[in-house]
């Protein structure tokens, strides 16, 4: 009875006695419509929990999915890369998937992706279209694919050895562990790459891990430097063998690991005096910001070709510098003031985007504490409005 009086004053109605009715005789109304509500939360709770399936999509092509926990199993399914499965059940590393009528069985959990990874993935994927390519980096070993520039952050695709994508974007970010917020100063710092892997599908990964895909021929002058960009200006023919040698321009990482993005230009040309690449533009000691941009044709006092153009600081300020190749020489064409480059925003501390809600509108929950808020209103009746002040 102490309940069934408790839960009458939390409802409003004071008169409620010890047979749990208002003091007019009748049972209160908001008590009733209020304990269905509660019976109808519980009850579409529980069947949520015993019927629903969580979705997850493929984080790459050919997930197999196995008839048993044994990895040696037959392969019952293999889905393509962001092709839809329920998931059913799960254990320790492996995930009950349902892949379609009568195809079900275990997969690799870090091979799916959620609902929330997927929703988060495409927005980086369409923040990431203001990014030119800046060559094509490979895998040196089977690599992770990241939702964010941290080792700990969702896998979203796994490349593997020698596999290729194209480069984006360079970060400098403190390496730390899930949940650390503040870091001290001397907290180590690591290189991630934003890259647009072949299937449009935009992620970061560990740029240690990776290699430019620059020809050999080229990429055996780097000095130990890494090769951070790189392009085409255009070809040469070799006077011997009549084959295409192409005119490369690189720019390079410093040894020593900067807030900006490298301190090397480098341009070469294939020289059919010497049958061997020579270095036709080489500029130390820059502080240059990614991208550059590839120009198919630069207008210039020296006279017209194509060229490329880069962000670099000097004395505190940004400078934009445009270059053209004129025959066996690249000139400084022009040089001026250059906005920021583009940037990718970090996620806030909590993970979590601006207007997400904890009870999602039209699910058991929310119904039932829309019924709860009717009863209350019902039962109250109508609200007295307090007079207001009219300024005259």
């Amino acid at each position: 009875m102490a309940c069934t009086q408790r839960l009458g004053r939390l409802l409003g109605c004071g008169a409620l006695d010890r047979a749990g009715k208002c003091g007019w005789g009748k049972v209160c109304p908001a008590l009733i419509v209020a304990l269905f509500a509660v019976v109808l939360l519980v009850g579409c709770t529980a069947r949520t929990e015993t019927t629903s399936a969580e979705k997850a999509w493929a984080a790459r092509d050919g997930v197999e999915v196995r008839a048993e926990l044994d990895p040696r199993s037959s392969v019952v399914v293999r889905v393509p890369l962001g092709g839809p499965v329920d998931i059913v059940g799960r254990r320790r590393k492996l995930v009950r998937v349902q892949a379609g009528p009568g195809l079900e069985g275990w997969a690799r959990e870090d091979e799916l992706i959620s609902y929330d990874v997927k929703r988060r993935l495409e927005i980086l994927t369409q923040r990431a279209k203001v990014f030119t390519p800046q060559g094509e980096l490979r895998a040196f070993d089977d690599l992770n694919v990241h939702l964010e520039p941290y080792r700990w952050s969702p896998t979203i695709y796994r490349m593997e050895k020698d596999e290729g994508a194209d480069l984006l974007h360079r970060r400098r970010v403190v390496r730390r562990e899930e949940g650390e917020v503040t870091m001290p100063p001397e907290a180590p710092r690591e290189d991630w790459y934003l890259v647009r892997l072949p299937t449009g599908v935009a992620g970061w990964v560990l740029g240690s891990r990776t290699y430019s895909a620059i020809p050999i021929e080229v990429a055996q002058y780097a000095e130990g430097r890494r090769i951070l960009a790189y392009f085409g200006l255009g070809p040469v023919t070799d006077e011997l063998t009549g084959e295409r040698k192409q005119t490369w321009l690189w720019v390079q990482s410093p040894r020593e690991r900067r807030e900006f993005d490298f301190d090397r230009i480098r341009v070469f040309r294939w020289s059919n005096h010497r049958d061997a690449y020579q270095t036709i533009r080489l500029e130390r000691g820059v502080e240059g910001y990614l991208p550059v941009v590839q120009l198919p044709q630069v207008e210039s006092e020296k006279g017209s070709g194509p060229g490329f153009q880069l962000t670099v600081e000097r004395e505190g300020q940004l400078k934009e510098r445009t270059y053209v190749l004129i025959g066996q020489r690249v000139y400084l064409a022009s040089e001026g003031p250059a906005k920021a480059p583009p940037r990718i925003e970090e996620r806030g501390a909590a993970g979590t985007d601006a207007g997400e809600t904890a009870i999602a509108v039209g699910t058991p929950a929310h119904l039932a504490a829309v019924a709860v808020l009717i009863a209350f209103r019902s039962h109250l009746g109508p609200r007295e409005t307090a007079p207001r002040l009219v300024r005259r």
